[in-house]
């Protein structure tokens, strides 16, 4: 009797171990693209965001070397999709539909470039020199006059 339980429950567990992903996997859909500027041009490391509009679902991403970005398995449903890079505006594609057993490619264009804002504040000080008059001077004795490497000691050559 307990062998028999046993063997019943290890094909129940079996048999939803084979289904469930396929349960998942029907019923799933895929979203991809590449990120690029307004030239053209990849955008590598782009912070990619996708929103389920009706459940609140949200997954993130980062775009590869070539710009490129997957979501696989998502819901099927409507999903906003929000990119973010450092000196670019924040672009929000909204109404990107998914449906079962699709795969959708979504490109996203990084337009404008955000506003920089640098301040560079240089602070300086120099010593005050009087070119008009003799107030300002230093004094020394002959301590300093003997001790300079003079030729033959000529006073002259000072």
């Amino acid at each position: 009797m307990r062998r028999h339980l046993l063997i019943r429950s290890v094909t129940c567990v079996l048999a939803l171990a084979f289904v469930a992903p396929a349960t998942l996997v029907g019923q799933s859909a895929g979203l991809s693209g590449v990120v690029s500027d307004a030239t053209g041009a990849v955008v590598p490391g782009a912070a990619i965001d996708v929103l389920n509009e009706e459940n609140g679902l949200q997954r993130s991403a980062v775009s590869d070397g070539g710009g490129r970005f997957t979501f696989a398995q998502l819901l099927p449903g409507t999903y906003t999709i929000v990119t973010a890079m450092t000196g670019f505006e924040l672009v929000s594609i909204s109404g990107v539909e998914l449906r079962v057993n699709t795969n959708v490619s979504q490109d996203v264009v990084l337009g404008r470039v955000a506003a920089v804002a640098e301040t560079v504040e240089v602070t300086a000080s120099g010593a005050q020199v009087n070119t008009t008059d003799a107030s300002v001077g230093n004094a020394f004795g002959t301590r300093p006059i003997v001790q300079l490497p003079l030729n033959a000691r000529n006073p002259a050559g000072l």
